[in-house]
């Protein structure tokens, strides 16, 4: 007979516990007092209160917290995850003539709660949504946050001048820090907030010896207008994500020894990037027009490049050719339309290993511009076999991609240089993750290349694969 969950080792039961979430862990511990006390520990290693703990009129925040603290001792060390979205506290009713809902905050049981984390020393991600509000509306929860010393992840949305206070007083000296500058909305524009004094406030400064992964949002030139000198030599890892960002110039002073920067953004002011980022391996941005005078590894366009008489369509083409020609990237990402192709060509046939993202439609769209993979292939092989890639992986959604075998001769056919092809199937936009998953990837290689016949090819096991995949990942520098 089999063993039964209850008979395996500690060990192994929490390692089969971690691989379910933690709701699931819940409904196991409520189905009897053993298997309570043996999931219950995941159901509270991972919290996330969002606006379903609202609903129906039930207070699920206090009853957690009333939870909680009834055994804090036992119950509050489990406590590693904590995530309190933008709509935790959001209450609202519906007029029943127009069926409009009006909102309301409600932060009453934030109170509690702010005992549970004061408790929770070992905490270690922390993610705190509508900041600014929340933290004016309890400062208990404001000062039980500042109180930790072991956060090593955190993030802050909505951040005003009284989330900024509670960012400089914080004990914890996190490794990764998600920053989001509150906005103020009016009938005119969006604004980002305006409060920020130089000498008054401060942002981020007493983390300068600890931050390694960063991710900025809406910040603008508040960080180079209240922290002026202010360098954070750890980060390595920068995301920029804003409507307009100006001077990227101020970014590199602040943060010189980045190496993994992306940038999102709808629209790059010009700026000459000569001296800055000196030891950059990866660059994703959303509009190709950066003046970088270096060579970078790895580069990844969340951009469309298409053809046509429009004239941003011709500008953002040229721009984009320029880039890689400077930057000379051994590594790309990509929308795969056929012009991303043709720009290859033109401007780095030396590229090693291009990954693209294609959503073959029936009637074609202005975006990608192809009605099947085999229309696709046709369209893009008179410039892919101008590349002198080693590797091709191709992204596409599920639905698209059936013949993979098939798929992946034409493509080693149209290439006498191409080692390996992966084929892998999303239902989503890849801007994200671009299917970073080894497991995402059915990997083939090249056998054999007889001189009168098709090429050979051979489906690599998961193992053999995903060394494929992390040696093209691993290609150095052209």
């Amino acid at each position: 007979m089999a063993p039964s969950l209850l008979q395996l080792d500690w060990d192994v039961t929490s390692q089969i516990l971690a691989q379910i979430e933690p709701l699931d862990a819940l409904h196991l511990a409520l189905t009897n007092r053993t298997f309570h006390r043996v999931a219950i520990p995941r159901f509270l290693s991972e919290v996330t209160i969002g606006s379903e703990w609202q609903k129906d009129g039930r207070n699920r925040v206090d009853k957690f917290s009333r939870y909680m603290l009834r055994r804090p001792a036992e119950r509050i060390p489990y406590l590693r995850i904590l995530i309190i979205e933008s709509d935790a506290f959001v209450t609202g009713t519906a007029d029943p003539a127009t069926g409009e809902t009006y909102v309301d905050f409600n932060f009453t049981a934030a109170v509690p709660l702010a005992s549970v984390v004061q408790r929770a020393s070992r905490l270690r991600k922390l993610h705190v949504g509508g900041s600014d509000f929340l933290f004016g509306s309890v400062p208990e929860l404001a000062a039980a946050i500042a109180s930790l010393t072991s956060i090593q992840e955190f993030k802050m949305m909505h951040v005003g001048t009284t989330a900024e206070r509670v960012l400089s007083r914080m004990r914890s000296r996190p490794r990764t820090v998600e920053c989001s500058i509150f906005k103020v909305r009016d009938r005119q524009e969006t604004r980002r907030h305006t409060g920020f004094i130089r000498g008054q406030h401060h942002l981020l400064h007493n983390f300068t010896d600890s931050l390694e992964v960063l991710n900025l949002e809406n910040v603008g030139d508040i960080l180079s207008r209240i922290e002026p000198g202010t360098v954070w030599p750890c980060v390595r890892d920068l995301t920029i994500v804003d409507e307009i960002v100006v001077d990227l110039n101020s970014f590199g002073r602040a943060f010189p020894n980045v190496r993994r920067l992306r940038v999102s953004a709808v629209s790059i002011h010009p700026v000459e990037i000569s001296d800055l980022w000196a030891n950059l391996d990866f660059l994703a941005l959303h509009w190709p027009r950066y003046h970088i005078f270096r060579r970078v590894r790895w580069v990844r366009f969340n951009l469309s490049l298409v053809s046509g008489r429009n004239h941003g369509n011709t500008m953002r083409y040229s721009e984009a050719r320029h880039f890689l020609s400077v930057t000379k990237p051994a590594i790309l990402d990509g929308f795969g339309t056929p012009e991303l192709f043709q720009c290859i060509a033109e401007s780095v046939p030396t590229l090693k290993f291009l990954r693209v993202f294609v959503t073959p439609t029936f009637s074609g769209s202005s975006s990608r511009q192809v009605n099947s993979l085999d229309d696709w292939l046709g369209k893009i092989t008179p410039h892919l076999k101008q590349i002198s890639l080693r590797g091709l992986a191709v992204v596409t959604q599920c639905q698209a991609l059936e013949s993979r075998d098939r798929y992946a001769q034409l493509i080693l056919a149209s290439n006498a240089g191409i080692e390996y092809v992966g084929l892998a199937t999303m239902n989503m936009n890849p801007l994200a993750s671009w299917a970073d998953d080894v497991r995402s990837y059915a990997w083939y290689r090249i056998a054999a290349r007889p001189q009168n016949g098709p090429p050979v090819v051979e489906a690599l096991r998961d193992g053999l694969g995903n060394a494929a995949f992390q040696s093209l990942l691993d290609t150095p520098s052209l």
